[in-house]
């Protein structure tokens, strides 16, 4: 789901004041990282100094905002204020693993991208990276995070996507390279993602 409405326009400084410390339901995801612990995350301290000199960024629509605290327990590094009118979605964590606990192919999906986003995150540092804020964490496109999940998710992922494409209507000439292109997802040799533009890559 994407976070911001079609009309939103919003304001963050990118490491701003912070203290608001977001909980995220760890149990069902260390449950499914076998154990793992997932230590808190946060941007290194900053002075005053720095804070007041942060720069503003505007954030336009279907922008993720703090979507880091879906994945660790996460403190907030910035803050939001809408300059238009605008819609939010909000995605409640503490609700969510027992959504996607009802639905094992998704649940399978979020486990793996989560278990890849958490490292990410605590990997994202100078000199190599940018530390993480409230509007990205560094490597975590989409689709540079699928290539790096196991071969199980992948295949699912790819096979949703196909589904996609099938249903959107195929040519009959094409069929046959549909039924190639699943036998390949099938045995990874293929990658199939749907972008959250609704794209298929």
């Amino acid at each position: 789901p994407e976070l911001l409405g079609d009309q939103a326009q919003q304001t963050s400084a990118s490491r701003g004041p912070r203290g608001r410390r977001t909980s995220l339901a760890r149990t069902w995801v260390k449950s499914k990282m076998r154990g793992k612990s997932l230590a808190p995350v946060a941007a290194p301290p900053r002075s005053a100094e720095e804070d007041a000199g942060a720069a503003a960024e505007m954030v336009s629509s279907k922008t993720w905002l703090s979507e880091a605290a879906l994945w660790v327990e996460w403190i907030h590094v910035g803050n939001c204020v809408a300059v238009t009118e605008c819609s939010v979605v909000v995605v409640d964590v503490r609700r969510m693993p027992g959504v996607l606990e009802s639905h094992r192919g998704i649940r399978a999906i979020a486990a793996g991208y989560c278990a890849l986003f958490h490292e990410r995150v605590v990997s994202a540092k100078p000199p190599y990276l940018e530390y993480p804020t409230d509007l990205r964490v560094p490597m975590t496109d989409y689709c540079d995070m699928v290539v790096s999940m196991p071969r199980e998710v992948q295949v699912a992922i790819g096979l949703q996507a196909l589904e996609k494409v099938l249903a959107a209507g195929v040519p009959q000439p094409a069929h046959r390279a549909m039924e190639s292109l699943e036998d390949e997802i099938n045995d990874a040799k293929s990658v199939l993602v749907v972008t959250g533009d609704g794209d298929v890559l």
